[in-house]
């Protein structure tokens, strides 16, 4: 059985969803929180602390910074929102 790509994107919508924190996002603030996240995630590709070479200096540190990442978009989004 073959999923369509409309499939896809409903679990990916519903993932941004239940992620974002807010009930009932608008498109333009899942707009802005994928946005956010994005950079985030960038920064985090590049960045050597978080690389495969220092993962054996620093066990487990790219999944916590990973982790903190996330939350501190979501965190930021939601504080944006309630201003």
């Amino acid at each position: 059985m073959e999923l369509s790509a409309s499939f896809y994107y409903l679990v990916f919508h519903s993932f941004l969803v239940r992620r974002c924190g807010v009930i009932y996002p608008s498109w333009s603030e899942l707009h802005h929180f994928v946005w956010f996240l994005n950079t985030q995630l960038v920064d985090f590709e590049e960045n050597q602390f978080v690389t495969v070479a220092a993962a054996k200096d620093l066990p487990g540190f790219s999944t916590f910074v990973l982790k903190f990442l996330i939350l501190m978009s979501r965190v930021s989004f939601l504080s944006r929102k309630m201003l």
